[in-house]
Parts: C-alpha cells; sequence; structure tokens
C-alpha cells in the first residue's frame, strides 16, 4: 500500500476553478513548487500545458484535501474523480 495525497489548487477569486493533484510526497508545499516551476518552464517554451497552469497563472491557494492508502495509481485517479465530483457537487449548493 502506497500513501497518496490529493492537493486542491484552487482560484481564489473564483472557487468553482479548481483542480486536484495527486502526490505521493508528503510535503504538499514542494509538490505545489514544482508544479510553479512547470508552469514558469512552460511560459519559457519547454515543457506541455496542464489543466493546472491556468489557475497557477491566477491568485491560487492550495492544500491537502484528502489522503489514503491505495494498492496502485489507477486507484488514485478514480479517487481524484470521486474528490472531484464531490467538490463540484458541494460548490453547486453553495449561493454565488
Amino acid at each position: 500500500m502506497m500513501q497518496y495525497r490529493f492537493i486542491k489548487i484552487s482560484d481564489n477569486k473564483n472557487p468553482k476553478d479548481f483542480v486536484i493533484d495527486i502526490t505521493r510526497m508528503k510535503d504538499i508545499r514542494i509538490r505545489t513548487s514544482i508544479l510553479y516551476s512547470k508552469y514558469l518552464d512552460y511560459l519559457d517554451g519547454l515543457g506541455n500545458w496542464r489543466e493546472v497552469f491556468d489557475i497557477l497563472e491566477k491568485d491560487y491557494s492550495s492544500y491537502c484535501c484528502y489522503r489514503c492508502e491505495l494498492e496502485s495509481y489507477q486507484e488514485a485517479v478514480k479517487m481524484q474523480q470521486e474528490l472531484v465530483k464531490f467538490y463540484n457537487t458541494k460548490l453547486a449548493h453553495n449561493k454565488p
């Protein structure tokens, strides 16, 4: 079993704009910094575009929204999809 952390990275001005990143790193600040570095590399013409870059160019925040032990990365992807559905449902019920 491997422990996975799920990081919710969201736009502070529009909370409905978010992504959930999967990591095995213990410190999510390091993972967020790596994503931001990859975003800067992308701006310099290196690397590929990722969905999270749309949020990283704005006023964003991040936190570990869930962690658990799973057998494989495929299970982590399924959990990520469930978390996205959960937060979309939760945000849909909130008044603007």
